[in-house]
């Protein structure tokens, strides 16, 4: 229903511009975007993490139906809030050490077509 490498590449590239790291399907990350390509949601059914991190599921973003064209925004503006939300200097830490990330979680080896 998405296009969830563009949405991803969308994602990585207004992150790195922030100086926050970007993996993909990796567990260890502070928040996670967890990006499935229609509304099965198989990243957030598939992948259960108490990790905070909003879900996008085809055209819906925390299980409100959005605009394909603004799910990466929607994304970034999480992430910028939960960063901020930390306590100043533990935020700054934070981002400064190098495993400080953000993982933008696909379905892909869960058995989801790679084109949803």
């Amino acid at each position: 229903m998405i296009d969830r490498r563009a949405i991803a590449a969308e994602i990585q590239e207004a992150l790195a511009a922030r100086g926050i790291a970007v993996m993909f399907n990796d567990r260890s990350a502070a928040f996670i975007v967890r990006l499935s390509g229609c509304t099965v949601g198989c990243a957030s059914r598939y992948s259960p993490s108490d990790v905070p991190g909003p879900s996008i599921a085809g055209r819906t973003f925390d299980d409100v139906a959005a605009d394909e064209a603004d799910l990466a925004a929607r994304a970034v503006t999480a992430v910028d809030a939960f960063f901020g939300s930390l306590p100043t200097s533990r935020a700054s830490a934070r981002l400064n050490q190098p495993n400080t990330s953000v993982s933008p979680a696909d379905g892909d080896r869960n058995g989801c077509e790679q084109n949803q």
